[in-house]
């Protein structure tokens, strides 16, 4: 999830895509100041959940939000392209979405969200007891991935308030 400042901004295209393109441009400088070349072509790429910001930054480029870079080619891979369908089964049960994986994916999902797009002015909103009181310590990007997935019960609703899956 990187070492940078703040937590991830799971799932968040324009975030993702604009903090990859800052990347480039850092990139840019830094071969400048060490008197090395850059291609302004740009191959981009991105696996799983990365697939997502490297469309993002294919369509920046394309568009020409940054006049020296130029899209070369694009390739996302495996990612989670029907990413709102599989939201929907994993909140209804509809489908046929591993309990724990929504468990995990839903969770990380809305904390992320919450920390853009305010969905809730507190986690006692969206989560049930005793995983309120720690849902944002826990997903705060410094905790490992074990403790986190140790953390979380079974199923989306031992973590989840009703009034938010219901």
């Amino acid at each position: 999830m990187g070492t940078g400042p703040g937590p991830h901004p799971f799932m968040d295209v324009p975030s993702e895509t604009s903090a990859t393109l800052d990347m480039l441009r850092a990139a840019r400088k830094f071969s400048e100041q060490h008197h090395r070349r850059l291609a302004r072509r740009v191959l981009v790429s991105g696996f799983s959940q990365g697939s997502f910001p490297a469309l993002g930054l294919a369509h920046e480029l394309s568009d020409g939000h940054d006049p020296w870079f130029q899209l070369g080619a694009v390739a996302p891979i495996s990612g989670p392209y029907r990413w709102s369908q599989w939201v929907h089964n994993a909140v209804t049960g509809i489908g046929t979405v591993d309990s724990f994986s929504a468990t995990v994916y839903l969770t990380y999902f809305s904390v992320a969200w919450n920390r853009l797009h305010q969905l809730y002015a507190s986690p006692s909103e969206w989560y049930q007891s005793p995983y309120a009181a720690r849902i944002d310590l826990v997903f705060d990007g410094d905790h490992p991935v074990p403790e986190m997935l140790g953390f979380l019960p079974g199923t989306p609703a031992g973590t989840h308030a009703s009034r938010a899956t219901g």
